[in-house]
């Protein structure tokens, strides 16, 4: 028997919290069973109601950020493999197995799968692939954007111990440096199964930011990026070619996003 961790981190969470909460509870088994933790920082919109009423693991903390909350919630974590799913997110039907099978099978500390992106609808934007294992550091900061879906992050508990976790001291993308400090160590186990659902409805962190964001991503860049322009913006078009390349249904839809757009199966 195989015990995976999911962490949820929450704060005010309620619009689609339940579909989430279901979207994992109706894959735990006897075979795998799934430990789903929340990590609540002050919700006050019905979100502790919403769990309670689910009778659900929740951990309280103070409201410091959600790299502090994730990181309470995978350290107190006690399956195999340790992965993140945001209070808007799914976990797609199989996915625990994909990761119960790396887990008895791995080469690397670390994997990555496809992500199903949707609108605030649950219409497709299209599936967005893992990067390639060759990906460096240096590419991948390079890029300006995190090409890795946090939400098909699974770690080893042990590797998570190692990174030190996310970085309290990013407010906004410290998933993208805990990934390049991740790249700096070992490379990924890649998968081509989604294995999550990410839903973009515009109040996303990422897309909120703004200028805090490009201040946390300089930081990234001036550690991991090369430090020649010319060099990071050919690595810059490189990703940006293969990413784009390797997922067009994703690049179609968010550059014309009136084109038609189907219920995910």
């Amino acid at each position: 028997m195989v015990t995976i961790s999911i962490v949820t981190p929450t704060r005010n969470a309620a619009e689609y919290l339940v579909e989430t909460i279901e979207s994992v509870r109706s894959q735990s088994t006897d075979e795998i069973p799934i430990e789903h933790i929340f990590v609540d920082s002050g919700s006050t919109d019905g979100t502790l109601d919403i769990l309670e009423a689910h009778g659900c693991q929740v951990i309280h903390v103070p409201p410091v950020n959600v790299n502090y909350s994730t990181n309470v919630g995978m350290r107190a974590a006690t399956g195999g493999a340790i992965g993140f799913l945001g209070g808007d997110d799914l976990l797609m039907p199989g996915a625990p197995s994909i990761v119960a099978s790396w887990i008895a099978n791995r080469t690397r500390p670390w994997m990555v799968g496809a992500i199903h992106w949707t609108d605030p609808d649950s219409r497709s934007i299209g599936i967005l692939r893992p990067p390639p294992t060759w990906m460096s550091p240096e590419m991948y900061a390079s890029l300006g954007w995190s090409c890795v879906p946090a939400q098909t992050v699974w770690f080893t508990p042990e590797f998570f111990a190692e990174l030190g976790g996310f970085s309290e001291e990013f407010e906004h993308i410290g998933d993208y440096d805990c990934f390049a400090r991740a790249l700096t160590l070992s490379p990924f186990d890649r998968f081509t199964q989604t294995l999550a659902t990410f839903r973009r409805h515009g109040k996303n962190m990422s897309m909120t930011a703004g200028d805090a964001r490009l201040g946390e991503l300089a930081r990234i860049q001036a550690e991991f990026a090369p430090s020649s322009r010319t060099k990071r913006e050919a690595q810059r078009l490189l990703m940006k070619i293969r990413v784009n390349a390797g997922n067009p249904a994703w690049m179609l839809h968010k550059k014309i996003p009136f084109l038609p757009r189907r219920p995910v199966p």
